[in-house]
């Protein structure tokens, strides 16, 4: 079995792969001539996370009070959550193109549960999803 691994450079778990994930897989399949069987990677889709993140380093906190607004008037709560038609649609188009690998999908926290539900709909049983102390058992094929 083949499994993608960035963290360590040998055959394992890829880790985040973050905006390059059809690049790594593309390249992969370049040098090995055919897709990986599994990809265990977060796919850093999670909205809260990356506005965050953005945050932070601005030196902002942004731990949204109940029922506080942005100072265009948009609840926080949504702005940390909720996808954009655009951001939906990029989402899309990326389950679209991993559908294409004939490869196993396992992703987990910062992919988002919202981004995770519209991957979901369009892989079906090439992705799922695991949860802190979770186990994956993979058979080596040889």
């Amino acid at each position: 079995m083949r499994i993608i691994n960035l963290i360590e450079n040998t055959q394992g778990a890829e880790g985040c792969a973050h905006n390059g994930r059809l690049s790594i897989l593309d390249e992969y399949k370049r040098l090995y001539g055919s897709d990986p069987d599994m990809v265990i990677s977060g796919f850093h889709l999670s909205k809260a996370a990356h506005k965050m993140a953005e945050n932070l380093k601005k030196g902002i906190d942004l731990k949204p009070a109940a029922g506080m607004k942005t100072e265009t008037g948009m609840s926080a709560t949504k702005l940390l959550y909720e996808y954009s038609r655009e951001e939906t649609e990029y989402i899309r188009k990326m389950a679209e193109e991993l559908t294409g690998f004939r490869t196993k999908f396992v992703t987990c926290h910062c992919t988002g549960m919202e981004a995770y539900g519209i991957l979901k709909d369009i892989m079906k049983n090439q992705l799922m999803y695991v949860h802190s102390g979770e186990e994956i058992r993979v058979e080596k094929n040889i």
